[in-house]
């Protein structure tokens, strides 16, 4: 009886012990989901490999279970399905206990690239590179290019213009996607965006010979696509220049159409300071060229009828130089 009771211990415990041993053997693991960067799926990114030698585990880990989806999308496979890609990899799945999900899903990490993301930079380009003040700047949204999947990696996004930015006309802006440094994408983003400015128009029909006021002049917002050579975008920059021909009411006011009046024109009389050591004299004269404020030009002393070269203080006054 005791000897029966012997056995029957033994018995347990081999059972009990048994399924402890085959535990601790080598197991592979299968994740229910995984995500995976490359464009191969190697066994270690879906599933967990134990109980051997590292050497054997990174083997199988290595092993090429199938290629990737797409960037951004996923494939899901049944436990069958995925015993069967283990097999065919080289795993030898009758001498590894097999731990598998009921569906496995395996999806591509990928980089994501709005339409609104690119045209908001192309936008933040133009207004740090375009040769206008960024508040007299308009820039509306006209449309979205379609949205880049790209597979996972550094992602960097440049703008370029054709030459340097222009103050007017059409020019093509492009966005360029790059991906770890390589170039994948080249975008041209003019069409979607709509640049605009304040430039000076004529408030009212100017003639001619005309020295421009404030009055004269008011602001409208142009299409730089649409804008002639020369805009002005402030009063401040032609307020005082000489209109050299006539422009039209609402027609711009460009640097073309107006030249710089200058402190005292050619022919002006003037009146020619000399200064010395303790006196100061002054005598009549004419310009003989004009000049601005702090220029050096030539002007005749009508007394003496000589030509000397003085410096212009102001509309009226020229300081002589030397004797």
């Amino acid at each position: 009886m005791k000897i029966r009771l012997a056995i029957v211990a033994l018995m347990v415990a081999a059972a009990i012990i048994a399924p402890q041993a085959r535990a601790s053997g080598p197991a592979i693991e299968v994740k229910a989901y995984a995500e995976v960067t490359g464009s191969v799926i190697l066994v270690g990114d879906v599933a967990d490999v134990a109980g051997m030698p590292e050497a054997e585990a990174g083997r199988i880990r290595g092993l090429r279970f199938g290629m990737s989806p797409r960037p951004g999308e996923s494939l899901t496979f049944n436990a069958a399905q995925v015993k069967g890609k283990l097999y065919n990899a080289g795993v030898a799945v009758g001498d590894v206990e097999l731990k598998l999900p009921e569906t496995a899903t395996i999806k591509r990490k990928a980089v994501v690239v709005a339409g609104k993301e690119l045209v908001e930079g192309a936008a933040d380009y133009l207004r740090k590179n375009l040769q206008w003040r960024r508040d007299n700047l308009t820039i509306a949204v006209k449309g979205e290019p379609s949205e880049i999947v790209l597979p996972y990696g550094d992602l960097k996004i440049e703008y370029e213009m054709d030459g340097s930015p222009k103050r007017h006309g059409a020019q093509a802006l492009r966005a360029r996607v790059l991906l770890d440094g390589e170039v994948r994408r080249v975008m041209t983003m003019t069409s979607y965006l709509e640049v605009m400015a304040e430039v000076a128009v004529a408030s009212k029909d100017l003639a001619a010979g005309r020295v421009i006021t404030a009055d004269d002049v008011e602001f409208k917002l142009t299409d730089l696509t649409k804008m002639r050579p020369g805009s002005y975008d402030s009063l401040q920059s032609l307020a005082g220049k000489q209109l050299v021909r006539a422009v039209r009411r609402g027609d711009e006011i460009t640097r073309s159409a107006v030249a710089d009046v200058p402190d005292i024109s050619s022919g002006a009389t003037v009146k020619i300071v000399y200064k010395g050591a303790g006196f100061e004299v002054a005598s009549m004269g004419k310009a003989v060229e004009k000049g601005y404020a702090g220029e050096t030009i030539k002007v005749i002393n009508e007394s003496s009828k000589k030509i000397i070269s003085a410096v212009v203080i102001d509309s009226q006054t020229v300081e002589a130089i030397g004797k």
